[in-house]
């Protein structure tokens, strides 16, 4: 069952690094084709913007199967430790 947990978060993980790397590789090429440093920063912003974004995403969906993970093992702890009386 962890085994599945931590499968799932390397997976969302992957994505989001694909995703990071397809918005660098965008925002790369905008940059190149602006004329004017105004535009150039305006595109760096929102490449940061949309990298954090997809980085605090990624970190939700591990952190909440993490939490959902612990809470089961809680409950079966405690249902183990209510048999053994």
């Amino acid at each position: 069952m962890l085994g599945a947990k931590i499968g799932a978060c390397r997976q969302r993980f992957r994505e989001a690094e694909a995703y990071i790397e397809s918005t660098q590789q965008v925002a790369r090429e905008l940059r190149r084709e602006s004329y004017t440093p105004r535009e150039r920063a305006a595109i760096s912003e929102a490449e940061a913007r949309i990298i954090r974004l997809e980085a605090a995403q990624a970190r939700q969906v591990c952190d909440q199967a993490l939490i959902k993970w612990g809470r089961n093992m809680r409950m079966l702890e405690e249902a183990q430790g209510r048999s053994k009386r």
